[in-house]
């Protein structure tokens, strides 16, 4: 959900619907997250705050690399 914040980017909101959360830091109804390359790969907020996020992008980045590289392999042009 997005809730614009006048001056600033819009700001994407934690939704909690009440279920417990999972252990990291504590995200309270509503909280604005920053918006970032992380949120728009799907991260949950508590990953981002956590810092946990950086292995997502490396995971995606190497699924690229092996798809190239499959590519490749199959006669698709460098």
């Amino acid at each position: 959900m997005r809730k614009n914040v006048p001056g600033k980017q819009s700001k994407i909101v934690a939704k909690t619907d009440g279920r417990k959360q999972e252990t990291g830091p504590k995200i309270e109804k509503n909280q604005t997250v920053p918006r970032s390359r992380s949120r728009h790969m799907g991260a949950n907020i508590a990953e981002i705050q956590q810092g946990l996020i950086g292995q997502r992008t490396a995971n995606v980045n190497q699924r690229i690399v092996l798809r190239q590289r499959r590519e490749r392999k199959n006669g698709a042009p460098k």
